[in-house]
C-alpha cells in the first residue's frame, strides 16, 4: 500500500509544475506535452493559459476543425456545463429572453491551443480536451477570434511561441432598446448539473468535478518570434453585446491595431493589439497578477514587435 501511495505521489509531482496563472493559483499541467502545456487551477474549474509553438515550416491538414468528442485527463468527466438548452434558460432567467433566437449565441468549449495549429491528427485530437478551453460565445469564436487565429498562422516567418490566455470575469446586463439597464447584472459562470460517479473502494482521492466554470471577459493571444525574440499580443472581448470599450479594463495605453475596423466589430469580439512589455507588465501587476514564467519565455529578453498581421 504504501509503494502505491508513493509512486501515484510521484506521478502526480512528475504531471504537475506548480505556480502558474493568477496569482499563482495554477499548475502547469505536462499532460499534453510535447503538443501543447496548460495553467490550470482544478479545484475551481478554470484554466488560465495554455502554451504552444507554431513552426510555418511544417504542413497543416485542411480538416483540422473535425474533432472528435471533448475528453478529460484531470476531471472527474466532462460533465454537461455547455449543454445549450441549460444555457437559454439560464439567459431567459437573467433578462435574457431571446438568446436561443440569435445566431451563434451560445458559450462554447473554446480552443486555448487551437486544433489547426498543429500538423498531425493525434496532436489535434489532443486539444480536444476541456483542459485545454474555456467558456466562449460562440459569435466571438467564429468572429474576430477565428480571424486572428488564421491571420496569425499565415504571416509567421520563424517558429513561435503563443501564450493564448483569458482574464476577467464576463459580467452580462439586461437593457433596453435606449442601453438602459432593465435588470441585475449577473457574473457568468456554466453550472455541470450531471451526477458525480460513484467512487471506487480502492480508488484514490477522488478526481475534481469541473463544474461553475467561469466565463471569462477577455482572450489574449501572445505572439512571440524564437528567431527576432519579439513578441505583440492581441486581446479580444468576450461580450458581443458590448457597445463601447471601458478604457480602465485597457491592459495598454495605446491600440497598435487600431488601423484594422474589422477587429473594431463589437458583436464579433472587439479586439485591440498591445505592445508585448507593457501588456506583461500591467497584468502582472493588475488584480490578476498572471505570471508566464513557467512557460519559460525570458519576459526581459523579450523586444516589442512593430510588425503586426493586422
Amino acid at each position: 500500500m504504501k509503494i502505491f501511495l508513493v509512486l501515484s505521489a510521484l506521478l502526480i509531482q512528475s504531471t504537475y509544475s506548480y505556480y502558474c496563472g493568477e496569482n499563482n493559483k495554477g499548475m502547469y499541467i505536462r499532460y499534453f506535452t510535447p503538443h501543447y502545456r496548460v495553467c490550470i487551477n482544478p479545484d475551481e474549474s478554470e484554466t488560465f493559459f495554455a502554451y504552444h509553438r507554431i513552426d510555418p515550416r511544417e504542413d497543416k491538414q485542411s480538416d483540422c476543425r473535425r474533432l472528435g468528442t471533448w475528453k478529460t485527463e484531470i476531471y472527474e468527466d466532462v460533465g454537461n456545463a455547455y449543454n445549450k438548452d441549460d444555457q437559454f434558460k439560464t439567459f431567459e432567467n437573467i433578462g435574457f429572453p431571446n438568446m436561443r433566437d440569435e445566431k451563434e449565441m451560445f458559450f462554447i468549449h473554446f480552443h486555448l491551443a487551437p486544433s489547426c495549429d498543429f500538423k498531425t491528427r493525434v496532436a489535434m485530437d489532443r486539444t480536444q480536451h476541456i483542459e485545454n478551453c474555456v467558456p466562449g460565445f460562440q459569435k466571438v469564436n467564429n468572429g474576430n477570434w477565428l480571424f486572428i487565429e488564421e491571420r496569425v498562422r499565415s504571416t509567421i516567418q520563424n517558429k513561435v511561441e503563443i501564450i493564448t490566455g483569458q482574464f476577467g470575469q464576463l459580467i452580462m446586463t439586461p437593457r433596453n432598446n435606449n442601453n438602459v439597464a432593465i435588470g441585475p447584472s449577473v457574473k457568468m459562470s456554466l453550472k455541470n448539473t450531471a451526477e458525480s460517479k460513484p467512487k471506487a473502494q480502492k480508488q484514490l482521492p477522488r478526481k475534481p468535478r469541473y463544474d461553475n466554470i467561469k466565463v471569462p471577459e477577455f482572450f489574449y493571444k501572445i505572439v512571440r518570434d524564437t528567431v527576432t525574440m519579439e513578441a505583440y499580443v492581441i486581446i479580444t472581448s468576450n461580450d458581443p453585446f458590448m457597445k463601447e470599450m471601458d478604457m480602465t479594463k485597457r491592459m495598454c495605453q495605446n491600440d497598435i491595431c487600431s488601423a484594422n475596423k474589422v477587429l473594431k466589430v463589437y458583436a464579433k469580439g472587439y479586439t485591440y493589439c498591445c505592445p508585448f512589455q507593457e501588456f506583461t507588465e500591467n497584468l502582472k501587476n493588475s488584480v490578476y497578477k498572471v505570471d508566464f514564467s513557467c512557460t519559460g519565455i525570458n519576459v526581459g529578453n523579450t523586444q516589442d514587435s512593430n510588425d503586426l498581421p493586422f
